[in-house]
C-alpha cells in the first residue's frame, strides 16, 4: 500500500498488487472485445441482480470417510433433484434478470450442475439485445484428478469463460445443522456428527479490471473465512460477486461491511439456503449509493449509481 498509493496518484491507470497472500496467488484476467465495449457504454449506473433460483431443489450427494479419520464425514453433491424443474427455474430467473436489464448477475452456490451450466451459456449467447454482460454462474462440485473442487465460472455476454474460481475454504455442517435438518443425513450420507465439504481448496484468487472497476469472485465460506480474507482485501476489488448456500448470510454480510470500510468495495451475494431459500441475498456498498432495490419474481435487482 505504501508503494501503490503514491504511484496510483502519478499513474491513475496503473494497478499494483501482490503476487501471493497467505499462500493464495493473485491473478489478473483481461476483459476485451465486445464485452469491454458494452461495459464502457454503461456509464455511471450499474444494475446488479442476485438470483437465488428455485425453492424446490432436492440436493443429493455422497460421502466418504476422511483420511486421517475424524468424527465428521466428507461429502460432495451429485444432483439437485428434478432437473427439468431446475432448468425451468433457471430460465425464469434469467428472463427476469433480462427484463430488468441487469448488467451483472450472481447465481447461488452448489445449484449449477453441468446441464444447468450449459443452459445458462446457451441463454447468454442467444440474447437478442445484449443486456446481461457478466454472470457469476453459481457453483458446483467438479471432479479434478483424484479430488473435487467447488468451482464458479465468470461468463461474459456470450457465455464464454472469463475465469474460473475454486472455493478457498470448505463448508462444514455441524452436528446441530444435521439435527435441525435431518434430511441432510440421508441426502448426503452423513450421521449425527455432521460433515465437511470434501474439496481441495483453491490456490488462486482471480480478478479482472473492467471499465466499471475491478471485479472478483468469492464462494460462501471461501469469502469470509481464513485464509481468503487477506487475499480478498489485498485485491481491493470494486465488486465482489459471492454465490452462497447457507441458512444464514450474517458472516458474509459482516465481511462485506468490512470491505466497505476497508476500501469501499461493493459485495453482491446470491444465497439459496440449504434447499433453495432466497433469504439473505443482498448487495452491500459504500463507494456507490443504493438508488433502488426491488424484487422481481424470485430475483432481487439493485440500481447502483456513483456518488456525486
Amino acid at each position: 500500500d505504501q508503494i501503490s498509493d503514491p504511484l496510483s496518484v502519478l499513474y491513475p491507470g496503473l494497478h499494483i498488487h501482490r503476487a501471493h497472500v497467505d499462500g493464495i496467488s493473485l491473478r489478473s484476467h483481461p476483459i476485451a472485445g465486445a464485452t469491454r465495449r458494452y461495459l464502457e457504454n454503461l456509464g455511471e449506473a450499474v444494475r446488479i441482480a442476485v438470483a437465488p433460483l428455485s425453492e424446490t431443489a432436492k440436493l443429493t450427494g455422497t460421502s466418504c470417510d476422511p483420511v486421517p479419520p475424524k468424527p465428521e464425514r466428507g461429502f460432495w453433491l451429485t444432483g439437485t433433484g428434478n432437473e427439468a424443474a431446475e432448468l425451468d427455474a433457471l430460465d425464469a430467473a434469467f428472463d427476469a434478470c433480462y427484463e430488468a436489464r441487469a448488467a451483472i448477475v450472481v447465481l447461488p452456490e452448489l445449484r449449477m450442475p453441468d446441464r444447468l451450466d450449459r443452459r445458462l451459456r446457451e441463454l447468454l449467447d442467444a440474447q437478442e439485445e445484449v443486456r446481461i454482460l457478466l454472470v457469476a454462474a453459481g457453483s458446483w462440485h467438479v471432479k479434478e484428478g483424484e479430488g473435487w473442487r467447488n468451482r464458479c465460472r465468470l461468463y461474459d455476454h456470450q457465455g464464454e469463460t472469463i475465469f474460473e474460481h475454486d472455493k478457498l475454504c470448505e463448508f462444514r455442517l455441524t452436528a446441530r445443522n444435521v439435527d435441525q435438518d435431518p434430511g441432510l443425513r440421508d441426502a448426503l450420507g452423513l450421521d449425527h456428527h455432521g460433515g465437511f465439504e470434501n474439496i481441495r481448496r483453491g490456490e488462486e484468487l482471480r480478478f479482472c479490471d473492467t471499465p466499471i472497476g475491478r471485479l472478483t469472485v468469492g464462494i460462501c465460506a471461501g469469502f469470509f473465512a481464513e485464509p481468503a480474507r487477506a487475499a480478498l482485501k489485498t485485491v481491493r476489488a470494486d465488486y465482489y460477486l459471492v454465490p452462497a448456500m447457507s441458512p444464514s448470510t450474517q458472516d458474509i454480510a459482516e465481511f462485506a461491511q468490512e470491505l466497505v470500510r476497508h476500501h469501499g468495495g461493493s459485495t453482491a451475494s446470491a444465497n439459496c439456503g440449504s434447499v433453495g431459500r432466497g433469504k439473505g441475498s443482498f448487495v452491500r456498498s459504500a463507494r456507490w449509493r443504493q438508488a433502488k432495490a426491488e424484487r422481481s419474481g424470485s430475483i432481487y435487482v439493485y440500481d447502483l449509481m456513483e456518488l456525486e
